[in-house]
């Protein structure tokens, strides 16, 4: 990405790495990408690796390749299974054709697939070459969706390369990657022995710092994607200033009987974050999910319905528009309503009773608040005993039909869901004292950015620094994930967590 604060990050992260394993820090551009050499040359970093599609030549070769490669594949789904000496080309491929394309999903293969196909043979021929002619024991890399980046990813674990993963902005952890099978985990998806080592120890303290946590967020009028992904603070403003309603109100508003329950669908980003959680279970890709979702709801009205969009969809600008959808709903279905933008989302948790989700944040968010929640495919919170997670599709239409039947959440999965949630958002989360609080939309200020950076470094103290305390010990105790230990002492044992 452009933004300054996340190649610094990264550097950041290999540098304590070269410190602890007394190793030679090398790096891997994007060519022409002139601010990130000149960020990392300020580290000492003087080697690299430029990364560059070929000449017209060989882009060239590559689509001759695919095209053989392609020439009887017919359907998305058969091109999604191809695999090159087990790296799943034919995924990234599809993935990246949906971002950059900004087609939500298609059935048949067409030329635009092909090309990006061709550019995922290429990515995988130059690295490829990069781990067999040098010496890489660990690679540090945040992001690992879309061409290259998860050809590279999958890559390294095949070449049995540590990889660590940072997540976060100023406020980060680090996810170790250690084998291929763990290519489809998500850099948040931490561990069931890490879970239960506070859930057991710790969980008084935990569940009563979340609450807090959110006590502050919703007095914000802050809540759940919509903090998450505010690009400016002009948008902040704009939620902040949105109106909570109760479920009498929402009932009269849309011509509602008070006495049936209300489940609200939370919609995804069409064109991002489609395999976060690897291979989907039921269906294709998130459009797939939220047309079927959708038609299905139709005709089940023994309880109304609330559609949420994503807050970030817009800015993304995919090719097809769901609120259009809804709003085609709205007028043949009373049971149906789109939910209103002039209103806060808090006001979801006060007259919701179900949610439903593919795979998003609320589906531990809203469980927290004691509202069951029906994940359809795969999350980081799957396995964790507070949601309802089907098996296929006749599962997950049945669910949907006895939505209306289900009932809250007892105080041990509300409590489980607390403690998620605090290992999530706080136990993970160790301050870089360089990089200061940022986003990484296009309307950054990165002079403020810069100069921000600069104060910091001026009382910067390597002894002290937070995340370098908490990344040695991480890495003695071979955690998964980066801890905070100042909130939880669990120090001294070895989860070997990987």
């Amino acid at each position: 990405m452009n933004h300054p604060g996340y190649t610094l990050g990264n550097v950041i992260v290999g540098k304590y790495l070269q410190l602890f394993y007394r190793s030679q820090c090398i790096g891997l551009l994007r060519k022409g990408d002139i601010k990130a050499e000149v960020i990392f040359r300020s580290f000492g970093i003087n080697k690299f690796y430029y990364y560059k599609i070929g000449s017209f030549y060989q882009r060239c070769k590559y689509i001759y390749k695919s095209i053989i490669i392609l020439k009887d594949i017919k359907n998305v789904k058969k091109f999604c299974k191809i695999k090159l000496k087990k790296i799943d080309i034919g995924l990234t491929s599809y993935d990246t054709f949906m971002r950059y394309t900004r087609n939500p999903t298609s059935k048949k293969v067409n030329f635009k697939l092909i090309l990006f196909f061709a550019e995922a043979l290429y990515a995988n021929d130059f690295f490829e070459k990069i781990f067999h002619n040098s010496n890489i024991t660990k690679l540090v890399q945040s992001e690992c969706q879309f061409i290259p980046l998860n050809i590279l990813f999958q890559k390294a674990l095949i070449k049995k390369k540590k990889i660590y993963a940072k997540f976060g902005k100023n406020k980060i952890f680090i996810r170790i990657f250690t084998n291929f099978n763990q290519r489809y985990k998500f850099r948040g998806t931490f561990s069931k022995d890490l879970f239960d080592e506070v859930f057991n120890r710790f969980k008084a303290k935990s569940i009563k710092i979340i609450n807090r946590y959110y006590k502050k967020k919703i007095e914000k009028k802050f809540y759940g994607q919509e903090i998450e992904w505010q690009q400016s603070k002009l948008l902040a403003a704009k939620i902040s200033n949105k109106k909570s309603l109760s479920k009498l109100n929402l009932c009269k508003m849309f011509n509602w009987n008070k006495k049936k329950k209300i489940a609200t669908i939370f919609l995804h980003i069409l064109i991002d974050g489609n395999y976060h959680y690897g291979r989907r279970n039921l269906f294709l890709d998130n459009y797939t999910w939220t047309k079927y979702t959708l038609e299905t709801i139709k005709k089940i009205k023994n309880i109304n319905w609330i559609i949420k969009q994503h807050p970030s969809e817009h800015f993304y600008n995919s090719k097809f528009d769901s609120s259009l959808l809804v709003k085609d709903l709205e007028k043949k279905y009373d049971h149906i309503r789109l939910f209103p933008e002039n209103l806060n989302p808090i006001s979801l948790t006060k007259f919701t009773d179900v949610i439903i989700t593919s795979h998003g944040t609320v589906g531990v968010e809203y469980p927290a608040f004691g509202i069951p929640s029906i994940v359809a495919e795969n999350s980081r919170f799957s396995n964790f005993g507070f949601t309802l997670v089907p098996k296929n599709i006749v599962e997950y239409k049945n669910l949907l039909k006895k939505t209306h039947k289900i009932k809250k959440l007892n105080k041990k999965k509300i409590e489980k869901a607390k403690v998620f949630l605090f290992i999530a958002n706080i136990l993970l989360m160790n301050k870089l004292s360089i990089i200061p609080d940022h986003t990484t939309s296009k309307l950054a200020n990165e002079n403020k950015f810069w100069y921000q950076s600069n104060q910091n470094l001026r009382k910067f103290n390597l002894n002290n620094d937070q995340f370098k305390i908490m990344l040695k010990k991480q890495l003695y105790l071979k955690l998964r994930h980066t801890v905070n230990f100042d909130l939880c002492s669990i120090k001294n044992k070895k989860l070997n967590d990987y």
